[in-house]
């Protein structure tokens, strides 16, 4: 994991550490071969119920291992918005921390939805991250769409799939602060690597 790291922060400004694939008993040390990193890092701990998550222990556990993060001071710390809606106990936990509200779907609902859905996430303070599976172009416009509303360099919305690859990189020109790429196989459905990204970038502004 620390080769790796090292690795990825070469090639890019910020890492995301994806604590979630980790047995849940190999998650401190992780955190403390991290530590030096940290400013530089997007931790995640993703339950299984939610897109792409593989946390294996239950939701107690994980919450005691989200703070135990928190208290690393990563860039920023992931935590879904079903989360932090459903536990006061958490979000008073969490008050200091540096959050990205994420919340992740396997559909892409109307506009109307996805707006409603910002301003619930935007409650909870911290960046917000929404990923929704496009089964079209029109969908993955719809992600971005939000940013003509929604953008004040807080908002990373953008579509999951191949057919919404060209969101993970225009969402960067409407607002957001970031996106999510890959170094060599993609982790999700239309990813990019870093290096293609990067060249997209210098053929657009030659």
């Amino acid at each position: 994991m620390s080769r790796d790291l090292s690795r990825a922060l070469k090639v890019s400004d910020y890492a995301e550490l994806r604590l979630d694939y980790l047995d849940p008993a190999d998650i401190p040390d992780a955190l403390k071969a991290a530590r030096k990193h940290m400013r530089k890092i997007v931790c995640t701990i993703r339950p299984k119920s939610e897109g792409g998550g593989e946390f294996s222990g239950g939701e107690s556990s994980r919450e005691d291992l989200l703070v135990a993060a928190a208290e690393y001071r990563p860039f920023l710390l992931d935590v879904e918005h079903r989360s932090l809606s459903k536990s006061p106990r958490l979000r008073r936990r969490l008050s200091n921390a540096d959050l990205l509200v994420s919340w992740h779907n396997g559909v892409t609902p109307g506009t109307g939805v996805l707006e409603k859905k910002v301003k619930e996430m935007a409650r909870f303070g911290g960046r917000i991250k929404m990923a929704c599976k496009a089964k079209s172009k029109i969908d993955a416009l719809r992600m971005i769409g939000l940013y003509a509303k929604c953008g004040d360099n807080r908002l990373i919305s953008f579509g999951i799939g191949n057919r919404a690859s060209f969101s993970r990189i225009t969402c960067m020109d409407l607002g957001s602060p970031y996106t999510y790429a890959c170094i060599d196989r993609p982790f999700a459905p239309g990813q990019m690597r870093v290096s293609t990204i990067r060249q997209m970038d210098k053929l657009r502004f030659q």
